[in-house]
C-alpha cells in the first residue's frame, strides 16, 4: 500500500519492536489499535502534500525515529515491507543506517519547498532572516 494510505503503528503494550501497519483511513476494526502507543503515515496531514521525494525522506524519518527508540533495523524493515516506496527503495534487506540519515536530513533543514507539491508546505520552510 502507498505510504500515504497508510497508519503506522508501534510501541504495542510497551514493546517497541511491535510494528504494523494499516490502511488508512479505511481501517475497519479500530480494537487492532489499542496498546499501540506512536503512530505514523497517513495519521498527519502533511504527508498527503509529499511529493515522491517527500514520501520517501518521510519514511526515513520514520525508520529513523523508530531505530531511535530502540526498535531493532530488521523488524521494521520487515513491518515497511508493506508500505510499496519503502519496498521499492529497499527490496533485499533494512538499508544502511548512513542512508536513513541523510535522507532523513531533508525532512529537518527546511527543504520543505522540495518535499512538498507546488503551492503547499511554504509555510513549513525555515525562513531567512533579514
Amino acid at each position: 500500500m502507498r505510504y500515504n494510505q497508510c497508519l503506522i503503528a508501534s510501541n504495542k503494550n510497551g514493546d517497541i519492536n511491535a510494528i504494523k501497519i494499516f490502511p488508512w483511513p479505511d481501517y475497519q476494526d479500530r480494537a487492532s489499535l489499542e496498546g499501540y502507543i506512536m503512530t505514523y503515515g497517513a495519521t498527519f496531514s502533511s504527508v498527503h502534500r509529499l511529493t515522491s521525494e517527500g514520501i520517501k525522506a518521510q519514511i526515513m524519518y520514520d525508520f529513523l525515529i523508530l531505530v531511535k527508540a530502540g526498535a531493532f533495523p530488521q523488524k521494521i524493515h520487515e513491518a515497511f515491507l508493506e508500505i510499496d516506496e519503502y519496498s521499492e527503495m529497499c527490496p533485499n534487506g533494512p538499508p544502511k543506517m548512513s542512508k536513513v540519515m541523510k535522507m532523513a536530513k531533508l525532512t529537518w533543514y527546511g527543504h520543505y519547498k522540495k518535499l512538498y507539491k507546488k503551492g503547499v508546505g511554504e509555510r513549513h520552510a525555515v525562513s531567512k532572516r533579514k
